[in-house]
């Protein structure tokens, strides 16, 4: 009798678990969250015996410190659905790791718009954990039962380690959240283990030659500014047809003949992996002798044709790992100036430029904050370029209101740069203007927010350039570009430092797209222009595996 009461107790701890896990993915539905888990009798019924099992577990601190693993995992999925309205997978938590302090900083941002989602796991799962808590010694258990527990968690990592094509065990937003947690967590674990990395790259391995860097000529006396924006979508830019008015001081350049603009195409679709490829000037994110060598890296280049470099940026210097900083005679960023961050944000750039000593050959790198989430925090140093309301709307308003302000405080900083370099640079100049990557603003199919995710859509940055004294090769080159790749400005960048990039595996018109991470293990995007430079190039997304 008592085992048939301790089976029952047992049984009805599983229910109250298992409502804990499902309850989620229902509840976010009724509130509007960009959910899509569909279930079925099948689904309901693994969810019902995995949480049996976990419940004949003997003693209280194995499930429910189980228990807090799973909620950990579901409120970060859920909190990430809630802000970019897709799935989480491993790629986006390790490239989130990275980056932790800027996650961290446009989360808190917006907190009090998105405290339903962890509400949704926190209140079921720590409800669920109370009455395990207060039951647990009631009910039945079975020696060992933990054994099998952690057989069935080790399952999906084992499987992933063997699997020749890991992407079927990719998150899909249509399986229920707790399917994806525990896909993501297998594929965490294996990647972590000593011997998880084994698929290090997508489809065949590929052997690189190594590139030709060739020294064409002396290059004559030129100041080259790289203004690299953040998070920057050439989409949501008036200068390229958005019909929100939101780069007017860029627009009223158009008709100056030394101002050109295109749309480009980003080397990476998040910032670590898009600068991984570009300062190290690699064409095929999966060419790790290139990264390695640095011998096609922009500022080792521009050091040996006798350029000095000045790199200024208000972003933190872990963004610049692997880019070869030893080359930069002058590097500021916001860790070392941390005051003037603090009181200019992104106009410290400005200070900057204003101050900067130049001599014959100059590279200098100006990097932006500005649109990096949380948006509002990066203008309020210039609140009435904010035309666009934030206040008291859905977070979908507040979100496009908030970046679109952001866009037009970058207008105001490129703007003020090019004004700036113009006139305090009496020789040839070259300023080029793009972007890390783009963004997502709901604008898509699936109603993305952010970057991040291995879509062509937030590759979209825009390419500027203001030019004037520049030898005849250097003009043509930049002048025949038509919707360039960042490999293309890398390559424009290396002639102006008087250097040619000869890459013996190039195929005309190919370019490539880094994913998530780096060489390509998170996967990568092909774009190809075709010989005749075709506009719009065609996209192949080939995903990690």
């Amino acid at each position: 009798m008592r085992v048939v009461h301790g089976l029952a107790i047992s049984v009805l701890l599983a229910f109250v678990l298992a409502t804990a896990i499902v309850l989620p993915d229902h509840l976010s539905t009724l509130v509007g969250l960009n959910n899509r888990a569909v279930y079925g009798g099948v689904g309901y019924a693994a969810v019902g015996l995995a949480a049996l099992l976990v419940t004949l577990v003997p003693g209280r601190a194995f499930p429910l410190c189980l228990l807090a693993v799973v909620g950990v995992f579901e409120l970060t999925h859920f909190c990430y659905m809630a802000y970019f309205g897709g799935v989480i997978d491993a790629n986006v938590i390790t490239h989130g790791l990275d980056e932790l302090a800027d996650v961290t900083e446009a989360a808190m941002a917006v907190s009090d718009q998105l405290m339903l989602a962890p509400l949704l796991v926190l209140v079921p799962y720590i409800a669920a954990g109370w009455v395990f808590f207060a039951a647990a010694a009631a009910r039945q258990t079975v020696p060992l039962m933990s054994v099998v527990v952690i057989a069935m968690l080790a399952f999906g990592p084992y499987k992933v380690l063997g699997a020749k094509d890991p992407v079927k065990y990719f998150p899909i937003d249509v399986y229920p959240s707790i399917s994806n947690s525990y896909l993501t967590f297998s594929l965490l674990l294996s990647r972590a283990l000593p011997f998880g990395n084994k698929h290090r790259h997508v489809g065949e391995q590929v052997d690189f030659s190594p590139v030709a860097v060739s020294r064409i000529a002396e290059p004559a006396p030129v100041t080259v500014v790289l203004i690299m924006a953040e998070s920057l979508a050439s989409q949501r830019m008036s200068l390229f047809g958005f019909d929100r008015q939101t780069t007017p001081r860029l627009q009223s350049l158009t008709e100056d003949p030394h101002f050109t603009y295109a749309e480009g195409i980003s080397a990476g679709v998040g910032t670590l992996s898009s600068f991984h490829s570009f300062w190290n000037g690699v064409r095929d994110p999966r060419d790790e002798q290139r990264f390695a060598t640095h011998r096609t890296n922009l500022f080792r280049l521009a050091g040996r044709g006798g350029f000095h470099i000045q790199f200024y940026s208000a972003q933190g210097m872990n963004l610049l790992r692997g880019a070869g900083t030893r080359y930069i005679d002058k590097l500021v960023t916001q860790n070392i100036a941390q005051d003037e961050y603090d009181e200019l944000h992104d106009e410290m750039l400005l200070k900057y430029a204003r101050d900067l000593s130049l001599q014959s050959h100059n590279f200098v790198v100006f990097h932006q904050r500005s649109a990096h989430g949380p948006y509002p925090h990066n203008y309020r140093l210039r609140p009435e370029l904010a035309i666009f309301p934030t206040e008291d709307l859905p977070y979908a308003e507040f979100q496009r209101n908030g970046y679109d302000n952001a866009v037009r405080y970058n207008d105001f900083i490129i703007h003020t740069l090019i004004t700036i370099m113009r006139e305090r640079v009496a020789g040839p100049l070259l300023i080029a203007v793009t972007s890390d990557h783009g963004q997502f603003l709901g604008e898509n199919p699936a109603g993305l927010f952010g970057h991040g995710q291995l879509d062509p859509g937030n590759t979209r940055v825009p390419v500027l350039f203001y030019s004037h004294g520049l030898d005849a090769e250097l003009e043509t080159a930049l002048r025949k570009l038509q919707r360039p790749t960042h490999y293309e400005l890398i390559e424009l960048l290396a002639l102006a430092f008087g250097y040619e990039l000869g890459d013996a595996d190039a195929e005309p018109g190919v370019f490539y797209i880094n994913g998530s991470g780096r060489f390509g293990r998170h996967g990568y995007i092909r774009i190809d222009k075709g010989p005749l430079n075709e506009d719009p190039p065609r996209f192949e997304i080939i995903p990690a595996g």
